[in-house]
């Protein structure tokens, strides 16, 4: 199940650890793709390295050692090497194979993000997203990669010759291609990959209809991403032919409506369903009521309403995202209490005030609630105190101030809360003194929190990451709390 702050779905932010004695330097080890559970079985623990700090930090966020690999016996491993083309050392350089070097130098050059497993072999290379992009040159380097598995690049610098160059790649599973040149013949080479489960194609215009008849015939594709795509409904409806599939993206695809979702309702292995559009209304979701094995739905940018969701409610869901959806309002929300297996509830710039939170305490495996820009206040959150198994909640943007932290802190199994931007100060912040299960905290934004919050935070016995920008805190505060800080700050900066 994906998390649920959508801070964790989208792009990660750049972040830098401040400590007594070193500032840490920009994150490069993104998740290479959009990750979801291999439909055969768990993916292997990985490990996301800071490469110029020599950080690792285990999938989960959760901080750890460097990867340490199952035996020594066979050399320095990868993760290794390329700590050591990060020193730039001449002494190493007599060390490192020439190529891999190469390869790296190049990769890390075009910003690209490097995703290690804990045996310390580079699987993943990440050149989409904030500040990155690549082209066929960037493939070439990375095909030359012996273990990679997951990969990710956009820009139209990529080109279907440069496609071509993944077949080579027969260990890769997930592959994105984002705003590329791929065409329909490329995109057929791509079939002859072995271990592919996942292709993400957002905004590939140079595919045709055709592109949908060549991805019916890839044999293994169990999540399929054509966000911002422009394929017919006809085209589009020859997906219910992939019996295999277990999420399908199509946010922004402008062709979907009623009739076709009522075509690919018969989708008996499809369990996650993404929409975006103003063309997805309360039709289209009476269509989607009817996906009987649905337990994860996004809805972004729609105008369905109330009457729409409620045609929902026989649905199975574990995981609901509604985002700049505002017809939707509390009343409708009510229906959440007919979701008996809801385990994320993620709401986002949406016209509610958290009256509908009345409705959750009769939901007994609902562990994650965000209400990120929406008009919650304290007077909502006194029933979330019924919700003691919560583990994230997430308050950013909302008009929830120190009087709300009281309830908060009652929350005794939170591991991460959202406060960005509300109205928390030092006084509400000594509140959260209780929450010993706390891991993640996110504070900034709010003028109010100060250094004479250090303690409290020091004093948190999980926290391992808490994000402070645009607080009052000094420089020498931001110190004391070592790695666990995420700040923009830079120790030498006047503020």
């Amino acid at each position: 199940m994906q998390a649920a702050f959508l801070k964790r779905l989208s792009c990660r932010r750049l972040l830098r650890a401040v400590a007594a004695t070193v500032a840490a330097g920009l994150l490069l080890a993104l998740p290479a793709c959009r990750r979801g559970e291999s439909p055969e079985k768990n993916p292997p623990p990985t490990a996301r390295a800071d490469l110029r700090t020599g950080v690792a930090q285990q999938s989960g966020d959760e901080p750890a050692p460097p990867p340490v690999r199952a035996s020594q016996a066979q050399g320095p491993s990868e993760y290794e090497l390329v700590q050591r083309i990060i020193r730039e050392s001449s002494t190493d350089d007599e060390k490192i194979p020439a190529e891999f070097a190469v390869i790296i130098r190049r990769l890390l050059a075009a910003q690209a993000g490097l995703e290690f497993d804990l045996d310390g072999r580079l699987i993943g290379v990440d050149l989409a997203g904030e500040r990155r992009s690549g082209g066929d040159e960037e493939i070439s380097l990375a095909v030359r990669l012996p273990h990679l598995k997951r990969f990710r690049i956009a820009g139209f610098g990529v080109t279907p010759e440069g496609v071509k160059h993944l077949v080579t790649a027969n260990h890769l599973e997930e592959l994105a291609l984002e705003n590329t040149q791929i065409d329909d013949a490329a995109l057929e080479s791509l079939k002859t990959l072995p271990r592919l489960w996942s292709l993400n194609l957002r905004r590939s215009v140079k595919l045709s209809d055709r592109a949908v008849e060549i991805l019916v015939e890839f044999p293994r594709l169990t999540h399929l991403y054509l966000l911002e795509n422009q394929f017919s409904a006809g085209a589009l409806a020859k997906l219910a032919k992939m019996d295999r599939l277990r999420l399908l993206d199509l946010r922004s695809c402008g062709a979907v409506n009623a009739e076709l979702l009522n075509q690919l309702s018969s989708m008996e292995r499809l369990v996650a369903l993404r929409l975006r559009g103003y063309n997805v209304d309360d039709e289209c979701l009476r269509a989607v009521g009817k996906f009987s094995h649905l337990t994860s739905l996004t809805l972004e940018e729609s105008p369905a309403g109330n009457a729409g969701l409620a045609a929902l409610e026989r649905l199975g869901l574990e995981s609901v995202t509604l985002f700049r959806c505002n017809a939707i309002n509390d009343a409708g929300l009510r229906i959440v209490s007919s979701w008996k297996t809801l385990r994320s509830l993620v709401l986002r710039d949406m016209a509610v005030r958290g009256e509908f939170f009345a409705e959750l305490a009769t939901l007994p495996q609902l562990r994650s609630i965000s209400v990120i820009q929406t008009m919650v206040s304290d007077e909502a959150l006194p029933h979330l105190v019924a919700c003691q198994q919560l583990e994230e909640l997430g308050l950013g943007q909302t008009l929830v101030t120190d009087h709300g932290l009281e309830v908060i802190s009652r929350l005794v199994n939170l591991k991460r809360l959202d406060l960005s931007q509300t109205s928390v100060s030092d006084e509400g912040l000594a509140r959260l003194a209780n929450l010993k299960e706390l891991e993640w905290l996110d504070i900034s934004g709010n003028l109010g929190i100060t250094d004479a919050s250090i303690k409290v935070l020091q004093d948190l016995p999980k926290l391992k990451e808490v994000y402070l920008d645009g607080t009052s805190m000094t420089q020498e505060g931001i110190a004391q709390l070592g790695p666990r800080a995420r700040s923009t700050l830079v120790l030498g900066e006047e503020r």
